[in-house]
């Protein structure tokens, strides 16, 4: 159990290189849990600089003895413009990972309700995402802080 704070901030320009090798974690665990569809890699800098400094996003680093072992990355968006759809705006978070030393220590959570501010803030009605349907802990854990199953998206592999 760690006994010292792990601080939840935005992520400034200094956090990016941290992020960007927390990408590839999470790529990689992503990838080995649907290796047909994901592959390890590396995300695009210029995709985390943005999200750093472009108010439509919110990029959080949990940062613990100085180093940043974390973070959750969401952006403002809007309902498609259908017919049958209520018009709304909602966040919507990307990626979250924590660091796996970190894991079971509330980190997760604590990003979980920083967005919600975030949202509630911003005059956003939703916090979603989307979730591999492998990911069995992820589910677990975001079901746990009250988020429910929306869609579904189907496939089956062609010979």
């Amino acid at each position: 159990m760690i006994n010292e704070v792990c601080m939840i901030r935005c992520a400034v320009k200094q956090d990016l290189e941290a992020v960007l090798s927390l990408y590839e974690l999470l790529f990689s665990e992503m990838a080995a849990l649907d290796p047909e569809r994901l592959q390890p890699a590396k995300q695009a800098t210029e995709f985390v600089e943005n999200a750093i400094t472009d108010d439509k996003f919110n990029l959080l680093v949990a940062e613990y003895k100085g180093e940043v072992k974390g973070f959750c990355f969401a952006q403002r968006q809007s309902a498609d413009p259908y017919n049958c759809m209520v018009a709304r705006d909602f966040a919507y978070i990307f990626d979250l990972v924590v660091s796996p030393e970190l894991r079971g220590q509330k980190i997760g959570h604590q990003f979980i309700e920083q967005m919600k501010i975030w949202a509630k803030d911003n005059n956003l009605s939703h916090l979603e995402l989307s979730v591999l349907a492998q990911n069995h802990q992820a589910i677990k854990f975001y079901e746990r802080e009250g988020l429910s199953e929306i869609t579904r998206t189907m496939g089956i592999k062609l010979d």
